[in-house]
């Protein structure tokens, strides 16, 4: 006998009615859900496709090109005795790793050398998102400190929305090793992505 699963579908008015639709079927511990609409899970979903097929067209140019090392002279803002060697790997048109990043230990710098090396019109896209998140976090701080979860929840959302932009961004621009660079750097500048993540 085969199965055919079906989701239940449910009318809900607004976002304080399904805070108490969900709470009241022990759906939530008490923090604020976003509840899905159709709308929200086919963007997701595209979302995720564009992604897949463009990790796909990335490993296929790769191949065909091979990786790239480039060696250069570091741009860095301090004043030095001496310009610090850098080698930078490009996989197909991807921005790989900074083998001698200096100040490697400050994570605003480690995201602002790794967007010097991509396109102008991305890495002042990405500047935009990074101010839009810092001011965020007040807030976020707000509403977290007053347990307001309909405020917390549209903060969160905003937040979201910003990194998930910032990390499409990245999954063009970087190889993997990179975007998990700049999601620690990130987390360093904005503790508060790390407690959504969680």
């Amino acid at each position: 006998m085969a199965m055919n699963p079906k989701s239940a579908t449910y009318e809900i008015e607004n976002f304080a009615e399904a805070q108490e639709f969900f709470h009241s079927r022990g759906w939530t511990d008490g923090f604020p859900v976003v509840p899905l609409t159709p709308e929200a899970v086919g963007a997701c979903l595209e979302c995720a496709n564009a992604l897949f097929d463009f990790h796909c067209r990335s490993i296929h140019r790769l191949l065909a090109s091979g990786a790239l090392c480039i060696a250069g002279i570091s741009s860095n803002f301090s004043i030095a005795a001496e310009p610090e060697p850098i080698l930078l790997s490009i996989e197909g048109h991807l921005v790989g790793r900074i083998e001698s990043l200096v100040d490697a230990d400050n994570p605003a710098r480690v995201i602002s050398a790794y967007y010097g090396l991509i396109p102008e019109e991305q890495k002042e896209f990405l500047e935009r998102r990074r101010e839009s998140l810092a001011s965020l976090l007040p807030a976020y701080r707000v509403a977290f400190t007053a347990a307001d979860s309909a405020e917390l929840a549209q903060v969160v959302s905003d937040i979201d929305t910003q990194w998930a932009e910032i990390l499409a961004i990245h999954a063009r621009e970087f190889t993997r090793e990179v975007q998990q660079i700049l999601v620690v750097a990130y987390g360093e500048v904005f503790p508060f992505l790390v407690a959504i993540e969680c």
